[in-house]
């Protein structure tokens, strides 16, 4: 009931995780500082494992947007943009320091990207603040909404002044979107306002401003990272993580990278052999060698990409109602 909501302005009252108080807020504003802390702690802890491609799957999972989201959540996002800040530096920091690949300039965008669409999937915080503060706000205000029957709009979760300064934190989200994907005041405040839909929205702008400063080799390069299954590499982990492999030496997983996110480099001059097929590499073009790794077809990598476009396309088929068999084996006359 709305006299609920009025009353959690004065209690500590939880709601979906999040404490609406005045006194609440005020003490997870006093608590970002050790949220950095907290931050600089994980990262200083990611580092010292000593796998370049472990390193990087818990940079995206387990430091920086993970740790801030849910007091993003709570706080508008002007009394966060300091810490926003700060985490964000640690961040792009620490993946230097974990994958050995320095971006400059626009490459930065396409880091931040996620790995589906073509980037390393190391979210800015100060990127999706709005989204995670306006989706909180509208679901608070729905779940504890007076009348059932007649959705609020987002004008009304605005005026009903509960959330702080949610209307600048819709104008800031408008400005971060495309026109079509902006938020209208007067629509219902349901389903649409979804942390997930909203940030997919910030996400759609980034990739097509991204894509925007690409020439026509770029833009191809860009495309074929972003088909199904292209990032698999990046964002799965080897079944047995001790057997050798082609990425078995970090210099080598790092120039995948570089080749994967399109920022110019090739392997230092003492990687001389694979550690998967244990090839000579030393008398190989640049190009080549930073290829290889990707290429290499010891320790399963290769087969697993085939296997896993084999299946897409045999899906795409039936769903098409297209017949299709997945490398049927073919039994002929001069068959043993």
């Amino acid at each position: 009931p709305r006299d609920q909501i009025i009353r959690a302005e004065h209690e500590c009252m939880p709601i979906l995780g999040c404490h609406l108080s005045r006194n609440a807020m005020a003490m997870e504003r006093a608590n970002t500082d050790m949220v950095c802390k907290a931050v600089q702690s994980t990262v200083d802890a990611i580092l010292r494992v000593d796998n370049c491609q472990l390193r990087s799957h818990l940079l995206r999972q387990c430091a920086g947007w993970p740790q801030v989201c849910r007091l993003l959540r709570i706080l508008p996002p002007k009394d966060t943009d300091h810490l926003c800040d700060a985490v964000d530096n640690m961040m792009s920091q620490a993946f230097i320091s974990a994958t050995g690949v320095a971006p400059e300039g626009n490459q930065w965008s396409r880091v931040r990207l996620p790995a589906k669409k073509g980037g390393f999937g190391l979210r800015r915080c100060k990127d999706h603040a709005e989204a995670a503060y306006i989706a909180c706000s509208m679901s608070i205000f729905i779940k504890e909404r007076a009348d059932p029957a007649r959705p609020p709009s987002v004008q009304d979760v605005i005026d009903a002044n509960i959330f702080p300064d949610l209307d600048e934190a819709v104008e800031r989200y408008n400005n971060k979107v495309a026109p079509a994907d902006r938020i209208v005041r007067d629509c219902p405040a349901q389903d649409n306002m979804r942390q997930d839909i909203l940030s997919a929205a910030i996400t759609g702008k980034q990739v097509a401003d991204y894509a925007a400063t690409l020439d026509v080799t770029g833009q191809a390069q860009f495309l074929s990272c972003t088909a199904e299954h292209s990032s698999k590499w990046l964002t799965s982990l080897r079944p047995n993580p001790t057997a050798p492999d082609a990425f078995g030496n970090d210099a080598i997983w790092a120039a995948a990278l570089r080749v994967y996110l399109a920022i110019p480099n090739s392997l230092p001059n003492d990687i001389v052999f694979c550690n998967g097929c244990e090839r000579d590499l030393s008398n190989l073009p640049p190009r080549d060698r930073d290829y290889h790794c990707l290429t290499c077809r010891h320790g399963g990598d290769v087969p697993q990409r085939h296997n896993a476009i084999r299946d897409m396309l045999a899906k795409t088929a039936r769903n098409n109602r297209v017949a299709a068999r997945v490398e049927q084996r073919i039994l002929g006359p001069e068959s043993a």
